[in-house]
C-alpha cells in the first residue's frame, strides 16, 4: 500500500517517532493535549495505558523496558497495575 497524502491520516504530534518507553511516560493531560483530533483519544488514557503496558511486554527485555514498566507499578489505575505486573513477570528471568 502506498501512504496517502491525506493530511487528516498523517501521524501528529511526531506519535511515529515516538518508543513505546517514551508514550507510557506520559500523563492523561499529555495524552489528552497529544492525541486531540486523533482517534487513538477514543480508547481513552487507562486502555491506552494497558494496551502499552501489554505492548511493553512483549517487547525485548531491556533496562528501558524494566524502567518504564517500574514507573508506572503502583499506577492509580487497578487495570493499569494488573497489566504491568503482568508485563513484569514475562520479563523476569530474562538477562536485562
Amino acid at each position: 500500500a502506498q501512504f496517502t497524502q491525506e493530511e487528516d491520516f498523517k501521524p501528529r504530534h511526531n506519535l511515529n517517532n515516538l518508543g513505546l518507553s517514551e508514550l507510557f511516560k506520559w500523563t492523561e493531560e499529555e495524552y489528552l493535549k497529544k492525541t486531540k483530533g486523533s482517534p487513538i483519544r477514543r480508547a481513552g488514557y487507562e486502555s491506552w495505558s494497558r494496551n502499552i503496558a501489554i505492548a511493553l511486554g512483549n517487547a525485548d527485555t531491556n533496562k528501558e523496558v524494566y524502567d518504564s514498566l517500574m514507573s508506572r507499578k503502583n499506577d492509580p489505575s487497578a487495570i493499569v497495575r494488573e497489566h504491568v505486573k503482568w508485563a513484569l513477570d514475562q520479563h523476569k528471568g530474562k538477562s536485562s
